[in-house]
């Protein structure tokens, strides 16, 4: 959604020949050009289509810009250190304002919100007052909030750039243990498959966003794990869960007559992860050293299979 689009919002939800399970908005500047931020409008616009999803991306640009104001890069050091300075510029107070905004307008409306990489744990206690109130509302996680913190800068520098950044040592054992009680419902890996060479380079020019979609299951499984989750609830944020909200019921779970879309995974000797353990073609993840327990052997695609480890 953006400003030269939002007029045509409800033609193309309601376009029976294309069709849209729903439609992303950039509360806040994050790639390009994409921001919008006129709820009041959005309302508009979306009135007719309220059974379709709106995924925000929450960071309040008014706070960035603030924070940016108010500090100077040449403080936060220089090499890996510097990045730093992108989770003080991009603060959990951006993210929770945001989210605050967008759950009390939620709140007035009858629209299905999601709410994308929630990376704060105010955040989730933001969902849970406004499902109280009885907003319709889902989030999700991804893996490098939380297993990442703003300390691991210094030795990952601009391979743990991105938006929204990883937060405190503190915050992240909250966001933890939200995880493990259940209360968010989709765990997603934000894939953004940049280059080594962009990731390399200093932080102003260093492009925001981590690959992880190759380890995707053994992540999940991981955190699940080391945090508590039971087994059913990470299948559920896997595959149910994500199908019932983008209207892919048809690949919602193994059952006959659904389409056979399968991951198969083995429980394998705790392995360090290296560049061999990468298929994304960039060729890096920022989880290169994670000890994980987990394999991907088979990906099956309507019955098909397109991957087999070792092959």
């Amino acid at each position: 959604v953006g400003e030269e689009n939002i007029s045509k919002i409800g033609q193309l939800l309601n376009d029976e020949s294309l069709p849209l399970c729903g439609i992303k908005v950039f509360y806040g500047q994050s790639t390009g050009n994409l921001m919008y931020s006129d709820l009041d409008r959005l309302a508009q616009e979306m009135s007719g289509s309220e059974h379709k999803l709106i995924v925000f991306h929450s960071e309040d640009q008014c706070c960035v810009d603030r924070n940016i104001k108010n500090l100077k890069l040449a403080d936060f050091g220089t090499g890996p250190a510097s990045f730093r300075f992108h989770s003080a510029v991009r603060s959990s107070d951006t993210a929770y304002s945001s989210t605050k905004k967008i759950l009390d307008w939620a709140v007035k409306f009858p629209f299905r919100v999601h709410l994308a990489h929630v990376s704060t744990p105010y955040e989730i206690e933001l969902v849970q007052e406004a499902r109280k109130q009885g907003a319709n509302i889902t989030c999700e996680v991804a893996p490098h909030h939380l297993l990442f913190c703003d300390e691991d800068y210094e030795a990952l520098g601009g391979w743990l750039k991105m938006n929204p950044p990883v937060r405190s040592r503190e915050e992240r054992a909250l966001l933890q243990s939200y995880f493990a009680q259940s209360q968010i419902e989709v765990f997603a890996t934000d894939h953004a498959p940049h280059t080594l060479s962009e990731k390399q380079r200093p932080y102003p020019q260093c492009p925001s966003g981590v690959p992880s979609i190759d380890f995707f299951a053994p992540l999940l499984l991981h955190c699940a794990e080391h945090f508590g989750l039971k087994l059913s609830d990470a299948i559920q944020m896997a595959s149910a869960n994500p199908a019932t909200h983008y209207e892919l019921s048809e690949h919602s779970g193994i059952i006959q007559g659904k389409w056979a879309n399968l991951c198969v995974v083995d429980k394998v000797a705790p392995y360090r992860v290296s560049e061999v353990d990468v298929v994304s073609k960039c060729g890096w993840t920022p989880f290169m050293s994670q000890i994980l327990r987990h394999k991907v052997v088979a990906t099956i695609r309507k019955g098909a299979m397109i991957y087999q480890l070792g092959r």
